[in-house]
């Protein structure tokens, strides 16, 4: 490569698709759950703007035309002339939402646009100050069966980007000389390494259900003269959905077991500031019997349901608010499986799982000063396959368990 590159790598806005998973929809969020996927779109372009990116990569089912309807097509048009007067342009890739609701005919989209055609694996070339500054690969499955490999060929030493939507297979795609592959369909975002490129699903902007909880957002991609990538992941969710385990004694004080409570909130509000919260508890009560399922004369669910009650008055009309969707306690027999105390090693296995969840890259090299990114200390850090990964994340399981202080643990 004769320039470094800078590109924004998202998909899955699923701009028809509100927030769901409430068994009890609460009516002052209801605005929040059905314009989170359209705020944090609009951050994704913004993110486009303020890192000053050459362009920006859309890698299917932003929308649903059919189902999102006129709303969806202002707001991308918006966007995309705001992207045209900054000179940033975009590469959209069809998923399987605009299969099913495709761009109107009638609507004409911005220059800056360039849509991957149904169907074929057709190059796309991003021209900057008159150079070839990269290849895009697209491969929309449509009602023919294009293969990219043909295509692949045409890369004359320019760094080449695959887009994608759906799982690849990796075998496959290592064969086809694609310095980096842009994936759209899983909403959780996901990066595995090898030695032929990195395959990078960046996951929705929004989480909307409770199963993808955690943060979400776009892949800010910084490639140097070698042709050398470094992926950036970026929040942009207005909303988060976490899973909490605490720890209480019902004999201790009620000050004490509400403090508890709201030093949890305060720590996810601390770990996602200005954004609102949907939690999901589970309460480990200590110092009961075990196999008991009463607390205090009442039975464990009622115990649950006073606290998911207490937290929904506390914290769930604020603003950011914190909205508490479910309760469950957990007794000493089942905590016998569940190795996290609602501690500070809750809180460290926490981040282990998310981690584990994610099955990003680890970003170890990160972890070095700046001066020894390169050197042959960072070498030793490269976590080259899935195996080595999972190995890896068992024995800082461990070790974490024994310096915090767990009785009993299995990694």
């Amino acid at each position: 490569m004769s320039q470094s590159l800078r590109f924004l790598h998202a998909s899955d806005f699923h701009l028809e698709r509100p927030l769901t998973g409430f068994a009890e929809t609460p009516a002052h969020l209801v605005d929040l759950l059905i314009d989170a996927p359209y705020a944090a779109a609009e951050r994704v372009f913004e993110l486009a703007q303020s890192e000053r990116a050459d362009f920006l990569v859309l890698a299917g089912d932003i929308a649903n035309i059919d189902r999102a309807g006129p709303r969806a097509i202002a707001f991308l048009l918006d966007q995309f002339q705001r992207l045209a007067a900054r000179e940033i342009a975009v590469y959209w890739l069809c998923g399987p939402s605009e299969r099913r609701g495709p761009w109107p005919a009638e609507v004409a989209l911005p220059g800056n646009v360039r849509i991957f055609p149904l169907g074929t694996a057709q190059p796309l070339v991003h021209h900057a100050d008159g150079d070839d500054l990269a290849l895009l690969l697209g491969y929309s499955p449509g009602k023919g069966d294009a293969r990219p490999e043909p295509v692949a060929k045409t890369k004359s030493g320019r760094y080449t980007i695959g887009v994608s939507h759906g799982k690849l297979n990796q075998r496959q795609v290592a064969k086809l000389g694609v310095d980096y592959w842009a994936c759209g369909g899983p909403h959780r975002r996901h990066q595995a390494s090898g030695d032929k490129g990195l395959t990078v699903y960046s996951g929705s902007p929004q989480g909307r259900t409770p199963s993808e909880r955690g943060p979400h957002g776009a892949v800010v991609v910084e490639v140097d003269e070698r042709g050398l990538a470094r992926p950036r992941f970026v929040p942009t969710d207005l909303a988060r959905y976490r899973r909490i385990r605490v720890e209480i004694d019902p004999a201790a004080s009620r000050a004490d077991q509400e403090r508890i409570f709201s030093n949890r909130v305060q720590a996810e509000f601390d770990r996602a500031p200005g954004g609102d919260l949907f939690l999901r508890w589970k309460i480990i009560p200590v110092g009961i019997a075990r196999g008991s399922n009463t607390i205090l004369g009442a039975s464990t669910e009622a115990w649950g349901q006073s606290w998911l009650r207490w937290l929904r008055q506390e914290f769930g009309t604020d603003s950011p608010a914190a909205w508490s969707i479910s309760v469950d306690v957990i007794t000493p027999k089942t905590k016998a499986h569940d190795p996290q105390d609602g501690s500070l090693l809750a809180d460290f296995l926490a981040v282990i799982d998310e981690i584990e969840e994610s099955r990003d890259a680890l970003p170890l090299v990160e972890m070095l000063p700046e001066g020894a990114r390169h050197s042959s200390a960072a070498d030793l850090l490269q976590v080259a396959d899935a195996r080595q990964r999972k190995l890896l994340l068992q024995r800082a399981r461990a070790l974490g368990a024994d310096l915090l202080g767990a009785e009993e643990f299995s990694a």
